[in-house]
Parts: C-alpha cells; structure tokens; sequence
C-alpha cells in the first residue's frame, strides 16, 4: 500500500512481446499454436496499464520503450523456453532446457534470435483520498 503521495512506478509489455520466439516454437513442431496462444500480459499490458493504474492512482507519466534481445542461439532460447507457462509443450519438455534445445537443434539451424517488446513504464501516485 502506498501512503499518500507515494510514487509508484508499473512497468509491463505490450502483447506481442516475442511473437519471434513463439514463430521460433511452431516452426520447430515443438507447439504448432504457439502463435495463437495469448500473451502472458493479456491482463495488463503496454495499452491498457495506464487505464488499468487509474482506478486507483493518479497517473503522472507513461512511457514506451521498444527493447529487442538476442538469444545467442538454441542453447540459449532452450533456457529462457524451460520457464515459460504460455507454451504446450511436450512432457519431459518443461524446465529441461537440455531437451528443449536437443529439440531445436533437430529440427531448425541454430542461429541468433532477436526478440522485440515494448515495455511500458506507469509512474502513478497515490491520490491519498480514494479507498
């Protein structure tokens, strides 16, 4: 709980944050849907946080921020793939980064992958007479 004045800063992501990574996932067979599945920010995201921060606090600035990462490879997707929810992946396939890159090396080259996000950053105080 904030007291009254408190600043308060809520940063999220835009939806499509790394639909590459998701492309990667359905090209490899590893989940044919990945690219349908929604957004693990379809609660709050980069277009409705402000909205969303306004119910209770008073909103004093938003910013947007395109940010991209590069995975170094399938070894490294494979890390970052073994703790993501959003997929359907096979069983023995979750938290393995081991299998998940084994995976990814059988069926696509390895290659960098790039990922591009907007994170959006809410800076919102307290109205301190709302309840």
């Amino acid at each position: 709980m904030l007291a009254p004045g408190g600043l308060a800063v809520l940063v999220t992501k835009g939806l499509d944050s790394y639909r590459e990574m998701d492309q990667l996932v359905a090209a490899a067979g590893l989940d044919p849907r990945a690219e349908q599945h929604e957004s693990l920010y379809i609660s709050a995201h980069s277009g409705n946080l402000a909205d969303l921060a306004t119910a209770s606090l008073d909103v004093l600035a938003v910013e947007h921020e395109e940010h991209s990462f590069t995975f170094d490879g399938h070894d490294h997707v494979a890390e970052y793939l073994a703790t993501n929810p959003k997929y359907h992946l096979a069983p023995g396939l979750y938290g393995n980064p081991g299998a998940l890159a084994a995976a990814l090396h059988e069926f696509l080259p390895d290659r960098p992958l790039t990922t591009k996000s907007l994170v959006t950053f809410v800076v919102a105080q307290s109205g301190g007479g709302r309840s």
